[in-house]
């Protein structure tokens, strides 16, 4: 993970590198809640007590310093305070519709596939 944002990685890429450290600490946060059995209520929560989960947090922005991971107070998700938001594809209704078919389709060909074994048995 560090080795992408040390090796002058496209800021094309940043939020995908950042959500992948978002998921980092996403997992850090489980591990912090099977530990205390409760949630954190920052994420510097995690560098806390005697047994922290981690030793320190990565950057919230690979190239600008000053920002730094944040609990989003309307989702309660780990997020760069620099883009506030996690990385997520955005589809519009067509796109859905499309692969809802695909899933239709591939359920199909499986059934059919299915049956054909069944039948030549």
């Amino acid at each position: 993970m560090e080795a992408l944002a040390s090796g002058g990685l496209h800021e094309a890429h940043q939020p995908e590198v950042l959500e992948e450290r978002a998921r980092f600490l996403d997992a850090a946060r489980e591990e912090y809640w099977r530990r205390n059995g409760r949630d954190i209520e920052k994420v510097s929560d995690l560098l806390a007590g005697p047994n922290p989960v981690l030793k320190h947090l990565p950057r919230a922005q690979l190239h600008i310093d000053g920002f730094e991971w944040i609990l989003d107070p309307d989702s309660g998700q780990i997020v760069s305070s620099y883009y506030r938001t996690r990385y997520q594809l955005h589809e519009t209704a067509g796109d859905r519709a499309r692969k809802q078919r695909w899933r239709e389709q591939a359920d199909g060909a499986e059934k059919r596939a299915d049956a054909a074994e069944r039948e030549g048995a």
